[in-house]
């Protein structure tokens, strides 16, 4: 597997980012991903902290000292992002959009840790390439068209 850890992954944005800025990006990125089992269903929320808090608390409790909990996610999201916290609206997803300019501090967060998980995958790729004649690589489409380009350069030989 030549995806970062989870560990590496937090050194590498506590680098450049604060530890509350880590963890609320974190949440966020989690809620996301969870968007459609949390709507419309009545304590769906706390039960995604109190499960996610038992998964990843290892992990993010260790790197930042914030514990994953309901409400250290709503402190620092009001006092980080200032804005009126709306689960199931479209504008709490707005925070992670890479699409857009880089106006909220999670929008950065998030597009630091794709160019890092991208270029430890790169990175991972060429090393395969030199132990092995054949291999076979699967990645999301996502992975693909932000690695292209790289990997185009590397092996424009191939190409």
């Amino acid at each position: 597997m030549i995806e970062p850890k989870a560990e590496d992954i937090f050194d590498h944005l506590l680098k450049y980012y604060k530890k509350e800025e880590v963890f609320l990006y974190h949440c966020l990125k989690f809620l996301k991903a969870n968007n459609q089992d949390l709507k419309g269903k009545p304590g769906a929320l706390e039960e995604f902290f109190s499960i996610h808090g038992e998964e990843y608390n290892s992990i993010v409790y260790t790197k930042t000292g914030i514990e994953i909990t309901k409400e250290n996610f709503y402190f620092y999201y009001k006092k980080i992002l200032n804005h009126q916290l709306s689960v199931y609206s479209v504008g709490l997803w707005q925070f992670m959009d890479t699409n857009k300019f880089n106006k909220f501090i999670t929008q950065k967060i998030q597009k630091s840790e794709l160019y890092f998980r991208d270029t430890k995958i790169v990175e991972g790729i060429y090393e395969l390439t030199k132990k092995y004649d054949r291999i076979a690589v699967v990645y999301g489409n996502t992975h693909y068209l932000s690695q292209r380009k790289v990997i185009k350069d590397m092996y424009r030989w191939l190409v």
